[in-house]
């Protein structure tokens, strides 16, 4: 503000001393009225700047309450993923997107960095020339949420979609219930995304 006053006291003199104020008549108007006209446009100019920082201001304050969005889709660099273990998470180790840091391709778990309703979408193709049925399951922490099956043939897949709330730093991951093998690549995804905040 005091940066402002040096500014309205130095358009004020600029004002008063260089603007040959002419009235209709073409009569050159007294010193006092230049400088009250002087006054009365920096007053204008400077009210203005005011309001217009105040608006910024404002602004600045809702960009920085917004916080980062919470994304992301991972699926698996190998094309035939075999050996899996039930009860582990499966490990989807290629991330194609991964906007604010919350899944972990090292440990298969996804961590919400901030709490807020959340939807999470898997889906799995059974592994070419495997014939055993392969079912994935979603769970928050260590609760089961939801189920994806396929079964009977080769290249079968299956999805399923859950909506969960999440407190910062629940936990979100698939686990293999049976069956031993996926077809990976890009066949077999696991995806979140943060919805809205709390």
């Amino acid at each position: 503000m005091a940066l402002g006053r040096i500014v309205h006291i130095l358009l004020t003199f600029a004002l008063v001393n260089s603007v040959s104020a002419v009235d209709p008549f073409g009569e050159q108007l007294k010193r006092e009225d230049r400088c009250t006209l002087g006054t009365a446009f920096v007053d204008t100019v400077y009210r203005r700047m005011d309001e217009l920082t105040k608006r910024l201001d404002a602004q600045q304050v809702q960009i920085e309450g917004r916080e980062q969005p919470v994304a992301f889709t991972a699926t698996f660099a190998a094309p035939d993923i075999q050996n899996l273990y039930t009860g582990e998470p499966l490990k989807f180790n290629r991330v194609l997107f991964n906007s604010g840091s919350g899944y972990n391709y090292k440990t298969g778990i996804f961590t919400a960095p901030s709490a807020g309703t959340y939807v999470f979408y898997l889906h799995i193709m059974k592994n070419l020339g495997h014939n055993d049925d392969v079912e994935v399951d979603l769970y928050k922490d260590t609760q089961l949420l939801v189920r994806a099956g396929a079964c009977c043939s080769e290249h079968i897949s299956g999805a399923n979609m859950a909506t969960v709330h999440l407190e910062e730093g629940q936990t979100m991951h698939l686990r293999l219930s049976r069956g031993s093998k996926l077809w990976g690549f890009l066949h077999s995804t696991f995806s979140g995304f943060k919805l809205s905040p709390n």
